[in-house]
């Protein structure tokens, strides 16, 4: 399959989509050219017929597999960032507009049936090649100038842009001065991240890294930004942002040549200003007027912890937690993906409910709806207005990951 749970399904029905097929041909003749370890692409003449996707990550400790994912996945983030024409016509245009996702262009293109991928360590950094079959025959390789970037995570915003350019266009520690209720995330790379990467690439790799954060840096009770290195996983992860501006800068303040790009959030919750896609409807979820700000809560951590080591194969009974704290189960087959990758999917899962189920305008939830047919459960519990603490845990089972996220009040 194509696109993962996280990917927005298109406007436009694959008439003409072929199922993708992984072909070791392809992946022996990626394994060749990343063992060069190259700085970009191969010269189309070389594979003539057949695409590629390059990419280089700043680290040769990463698992291959992850490193290969992270390539994947990058090619679909052009279509979230930037979109595409309605009709998903493709024509020797789309390569000089701004912004055009190429890369998901690639490996969406519905004549595209095969994929082959491999990775090299190199001195340091992981190169990563994907070749594909056949190459969009109108499709003209490009390497992208790095200028200004914008980002359409949320709403792009020229007054954010404005703001990120003034931090980072100087190259040193000095902060900007923020608006009020916003802040700034910033990411920096050595020269391994190179301008033939892209913008789609640099950009939607520094965004990436708010999955990061919780782990190596941990999370506090109160999620409102007291330790500012978590502001970007708070702003991606909760929801809550509906503007940025993001700057690229090449820094050499040590005397090493450094990527630079500086991105600012506003805060204001997507859901309280009426943001949230409400189903297939093509309407979005009315504006929230009482919504509680989301904060998160050690003790729920713990509880949802000690349920969670059970190894459970459902939800507790209320009983066990008085009906005052609600909860959410996930079990993902896996019992390698790290604990925050599980705990992301599953509070992911409780806002994916709403993009294709939908709900009534009115947004008032009744006993009833339980008992429909993809009624999204998890959003309303989630989104619920009087919701204000959440804590998540998971545990690793025979064969699978189990989580379990307990919020307050239920």
């Amino acid at each position: 399959m194509r696109a993962s749970s996280e990917t927005p399904p298109l406007n436009t029905s694959g008439l003409t989509d072929y199922s993708f097929l992984y072909n070791q041909t392809l992946e022996n003749a990626a394994q060749d050219y990343a063992n060069t370890c190259p700085k970009g692409l191969s010269p189309v003449s070389s594979r003539e017929g057949t695409g590629e996707i390059y990419q280089s990550l700043p680290s040769n400790t990463l698992a291959l597999m992850d490193v290969i994912e992270a390539a994947l996945k990058a090619s679909w983030h052009p279509i979230m960032v930037h979109g595409f024409d309605p009709s998903l016509e493709f024509t020797d245009l789309t390569p000089h507009l701004a912004n055009a996702p190429l890369m998901f262009t690639q490996m969406a293109w519905g004549s595209t049936y095969s994929v082959g991928c491999a990775a090299t360590r190199c001195s340091d950094n992981t190169t990563v090649i994907c070749r594909y079959n056949p190459r969009l025959s109108s499709f003209t390789d490009a390497t992208d100038k790095i200028a200004l970037i914008e980002s359409n995570f949320q709403k792009p915003s020229t007054v954010l842009n404005a703001t990120a350019r003034l931090y980072i266009s100087s190259c040193n520690a000095r902060r900007a001065n923020l608006p009020d209720g916003h802040s700034i995330s910033i990411y920096a790379f050595t020269s391994q991240l190179v301008s033939s990467m892209g913008l789609d690439f640099i950009l939607g790799y520094v965004l990436s890294e708010w999955r990061d954060e919780p782990v190596l840096l941990g999370i506090d009770d109160n999620m409102m930004y007291t330790n500012t290195e978590l502001r970007a996983f708070a702003n991606m992860f909760y929801y809550k942002s509906t503007e940025v501006g993001c700057y690229y800068n090449l820094c050499n303040t040590t005397g090493q040549a450094t990527h630079a790009v500086a991105c600012v959030f506003n805060m204001t919750s997507r859901l309280a200003q009426g943001l949230v896609p409400n189903g297939n409807t093509g309407k979005k979820l009315p504006a929230g007027t009482d919504i509680a700000q989301l904060s998160y809560n050690r003790w729920l951590e713990s509880e949802a912890q000690v349920y969670a080591n059970n190894c459970p194969t459902g939800l507790s009974s209320e009983v066990s937690h008085e009906g005052i704290m609600g909860e959410i189960y996930q079990s993902l087959p896996s019992e390698t993906l790290t604990d925050m990758d599980v705990i992301s999917t599953a509070l992911k899962a409780s806002w994916h409910q709403i993009y294709t189920a939908g709900f009534n305008d009115q947004l008032e939830f009744k006993k009833s709806l339980e008992t429909i047919p993809n009624a999204p459960v998890m959003f309303t519990q989630m989104a619920w207005a009087n919701t204000r603490e959440v804590g998540c845990a998971a545990a690793r089972c025979s064969s699978n990951t189990t989580v379990i996220c307990r919020y307050y009040p239920r």
